[in-house]
């Protein structure tokens, strides 16, 4: 199955979850503290799906890509593992802000703006390297990845560039608007998110050539994969 393997690389902001200076919103009390600044709240209902459909199918190698740096990162995902436990996968690969190409396009705010890198991903999996040598981890070759199977679920598009952009679907399904709504609200909201999960496991059970050539010939089409 190996040479069958696609990774499948989701951008977490406004999907998985959401930074906030405020620590409720409609009730809803934060999940973790970022930072003496910052909250974390988890899109609870988007990931648990997520993780049960796509990150345990037989050819899904998971991965996280942010422009955070690589603690904060990883704080947001160690406690979306205390959370989702039973079903997060055993490994999953964290591309920070180093795996970013970064320019700085505004001097005067003396930030960085940072853009996907597809050679700096490839490079930091050249690097990559199961820490964890419990046999319950599958030992994984991540040379094997490249732009045929690499497949990016993307929150920002300004943060796109043009080697990572056929390789890219857009989804942003989660923000402090979303909080605020009603139950009712939320769940017309999650019809999209539910059908772009079974987008992506159609293309993880379909998807037997190049990645960007499968994402040109089946177009997202909402109503379709609803009903999947």
């Amino acid at each position: 199955m190996e040479k069958n393997k696609i990774l499948v690389i989701i951008a977490p902001s406004n999907n998985f979850w959401v930074k906030s200076e405020r620590n409720v919103i409609n009730d809803q009390n934060y999940d973790i503290k970022l930072n003496n600044h910052n909250n974390i709240f988890y899109n609870k209902k988007f990931i648990e799906k997520f993780l049960k459909k796509i990150t345990k199918h037989p050819r899904c190698t998971f991965a996280l890509i942010s422009s955070m740096n690589k603690k904060n990162l990883k704080n947001c995902w160690d406690g979306l593992e205390k959370q989702f436990s039973v079903d997060c996968p055993k490994k999953v690969i964290l591309f920070d802000q180093t795996d970013h190409k970064q320019l700085m396009l505004d001097p005067e705010k003396k930030k960085p703006s940072f853009f996907r890198d597809m050679q700096k991903i490839k490079e930091h999996l050249k690097k990559e390297k199961n820490s964890d040598k419990n046999k319950d981890i599958e030992e994984i070759n991540y040379e094997i990845f490249d732009e045929k199977n690499i497949f990016i679920l993307e929150s920002e598009p300004d943060k796109e560039s043009d080697d990572t952009r056929n390789n890219s679907f857009f989804i942003n399904s989660f923000d402090e608007k979303y909080l605020e709504k009603n139950e009712n609200e939320k769940e017309a909201i999650d019809i999209r998110g539910n059908a772009v999960i079974n987008y992506v496991y159609q293309l993880l059970e379909n998807c037997t050539d190049d990645i960007r050539d499968y994402i040109h010939r089946n177009k997202f089409d909402e109503k379709k994969y609803s009903k999947e």
